[in-house]
């Protein structure tokens, strides 16, 4: 059976990066550079408000949930009497910042804030069905989330729609986000029975963020690395570049995603309940098949990328969009570094080394915005690509660095010695 869900999800995960490959490229090919950029600055806010917004109380309910699933249910609703009250506090706020930094039309900024809901309360839920041994579930939700609204997108687009195209891609996606929230909320209330009125705990809303606070800066450092680079090359460059780098980034991105859903889902929940009922020898046999198959999957989906990306916009883009495939290469290197050492993430996690995350990520980070408003202006759109490459490199070498120390000094070994019983 698990074999069967896996192969689903890795159906719907691979329909996923083609849906996104295909949409940047009917973007890019129908409409011009600044319709490319001014969708991808919106993706990128929409998805950083919306990841950061629950402050990674996630985490701390995440680990809870798999140390403990007798008490999973109080879990849940207390989870969402903090969404609930975290919603309604931060939502104004987010969207009157962004009404009045962003140069998009009246109906985009109108249409924000119930994206921006619709878009945390479902992804909120997506995350929480993987620690609840759901991770076939959470994958259908990341697809209608993702990827089931970008069909009619590019079927109205080629149609001959030119006008008015951003604000219906944003429409539709606002209804994908929407319908997922629907059908995972029906999921957690029938995985709970019913169980899922929300408790407002304010100790407990204060000790989860107390708790989470430490990873939360970490995450925000990361997610500045992916996905406040965008707002970086706008800043120094103009929107040509920033909208090639944004159709290379954001290729490179949805590999992220489809590996975390269809590799991390279903390896991370048990290889951190291994760590917590520090049992080294279970735990070493999960890393190595983890570590197995994020870095085979990692491997085989950016070659296929690598080759038919540049096939794609040789054949159906203009020049703009060929102009650094070697930045696009030093782009999807780094990102498959980076997905080959989510197992060591993973293990941080599990031993609570919030505040290594925390180094790591902003380690990153720094050298990112060193890089940035040093040296990237003058070498263009390669510069941007050494950008992303240095900060991801340097948070994958550092995680495998760490994680060996603490092989060394804490189990007294590394992985190679373990062999599964």
């Amino acid at each position: 059976m698990e074999k069967i869900e896996k192969l689903v999800s890795l159906v719907l995960k691979v329909t996923n990066l083609a849906s996104k490959f295909f949409l940047l490229i009917v973007l890019a090919k129908y409409t011009n550079p600044e319709t490319v950029a001014s969708f991808g600055l919106y993706w990128s806010t929409l998805v950083l408000t919306s990841g950061m917004m629950g402050l990674e109380v996630y985490s701390h309910t995440a680990r809870t949930i798999i140390q403990d699933t007798t008490h999973r249910n109080i879990q849940l609703r207390k989870h969402l009497g903090f969404l609930l009250l975290i919603s309604c506090i931060v939502t104004p706020i987010i969207s009157a910042i962004f009404g009045k930094l962003t140069s998009v039309t009246s109906l985009i900024i109108l249409l924000f804030p119930l994206h921006l809901l619709f878009e945390f309360f479902s992804q909120e839920i997506t995350r929480l069905l993987v620690p609840l041994k759901m991770p076939l579930a959470s994958i259908v939700l990341a697809f209608i989330r993702s990827s089931l609204w970008i069909f009619p997108v590019m079927l109205i687009i080629f149609l001959g729609k030119d006008t008015g195209v951003l604000e219906f891609t944003i429409v539709l996606w606002l209804l994908g986000s929407f319908i997922a929230l629907i059908v995972g909320g029906i999921i957690i209330h029938k995985l709970t029975k019913g169980d899922i009125n929300p408790i407002l705990d304010l100790k407990w809303i204060k000790d989860a963020i107390m708790i989470s606070i430490v990873i939360f800066i970490g995450s925000l450092c990361l997610k500045t690395i992916l996905g406040g680079d965008r707002f970086l090359i706008d800043y120094i460059f103009n929107k040509e570049i920033l909208a090639v780098y944004i159709f290379y980034a954001s290729i490179v991105f949805a590999v992220v995603g489809l590996l975390e859903t269809s590799v991390s889902a279903w390896h991370y929940p048990n290889m951190v309940k291994s760590i917590q009922l520090n049992k080294k020898e279970e735990y070493f046999c999960r890393l190595r098949k983890f570590l197995m198959e994020s870095s085979l999957s990692g491997a085989f989906l950016l070659i296929i990328i690598c080759i038919a990306t540049p096939v794609m916009i040789l054949n159906f883009l203009g020049p703009l969009y060929s102009r650094s495939f070697n930045a696009f290469y030093i782009m999807c290197f780094a990102i498959w570094l980076y997905t080959i050492t989510m197992p060591f993430h993973y293990t941080l996690y599990g031993l609570r080394r919030d505040k290594s995350i925390l180094i790591i990520n902003f380690s990153g980070l720094a050298v990112m915005l060193i890089w940035a408003f040093s040296y990237m202006k003058q070498f263009g759109l390669m510069g941007a690509g050494i950008m992303f490459a240095i900060s991801l490199t340097l948070i994958s070498l550092m995680r495998v660095f760490l994680c060996t120390y603490i092989y060394i000094s804490q189990y007294k070994s590394v992985p190679s010695t373990y062999t599964e019983n």
